[in-house]
Formats: C-alpha cells, sequence, structure tokens
C-alpha cells in the first residue's frame, strides 16, 4: 500500500499523480494544483515519486523555529531602515507562517493599519 500524499511543501495546495513521457521514458509526477511544485520519478517506482513528495526539510518544529527567526530578522530590519530587507523576511515569514498550518496573527498588522491611516 502506497502512503498518502501530504499537502504541497511550498502552498499547502492538494497534490495529484500523474503519468508523462520524457524523452522517451516513463516519468511518475506528484505536482500541486497550485503552484505546480512537481517531483518527478522514472518508472516503474512511481512510489518513490510519492516518498520524495512527502518527504520534507522543514518539520512543523523547525519550521515554527525557522517562523520566529524570520519575524525577529524583519523587525530588525525594520529598526534599521531596511525596508527591502524588512520586505523579503517578512515575505518569509507569511510563507511559513502558512505551511505551519498554525495561522498565527500577522505580527506588522498594526502598523500597516496605523500606515492607512496616515497615508496622504
Amino acid at each position: 500500500m502506497r502512503e498518502e500524499l501530504k499537502s504541497c511543501p511550498f502552498c499547502g495546495g492538494e497534490a495529484f499523480e500523474r503519468d508523462t513521457i520524457v524523452d522517451g521514458i516513463n516519468v511518475h509526477h506528484v505536482t500541486c494544483k497550485y503552484c505546480a511544485a512537481d517531483v518527478r520519478a522514472p518508472e516503474p517506482n512511481p512510489a518513490y515519486a510519492v516518498t520524495l513528495w512527502n518527504s520534507r526539510f522543514l518539520e512543523l518544529e523547525n519550521i515554527l523555529e525557522e517562523l520566529e527567526i524570520a519575524e525577529a530578522k524583519a523587525w530588525d530590519s525594520l529598526s534599521r531602515y531596511k525596508f527591502q530587507m524588512f520586505g523579503y523576511w517578512a515575505a518569509i515569514w507569511i510563507h511559513l507562517n502558512r505551511i505551519s498550518g498554525k495561522n498565527r496573527p500577522n505580527p506588522w498588522r498594526e502598523l500597516v493599519m496605523r500606515a492607512r491611516e496616515e497615508k496622504v
């Protein structure tokens, strides 16, 4: 019995399996329906594609740790007027928050709301 597909490690989307022929070789894919992330394994071992797809570099505890690091780096960047780096780390935080499934409240929401009020 093959293992069940996990959600996409990049966007959290649903995955599906498919077969194609690449350069004359049958290839089994696991692909995300939303962001098109894809892993492939040559036939006759399509279960290997599922194993690759389900492998995660960052498990939940590591994602939560990286989430804390990204938030700290975003705040640090903002405090030093490094707005581009702030945007980078804030985007990383948002991505990690989404894939962690924890749905933490955005730590910069109050800043954004204040900026909207001050908008000229």
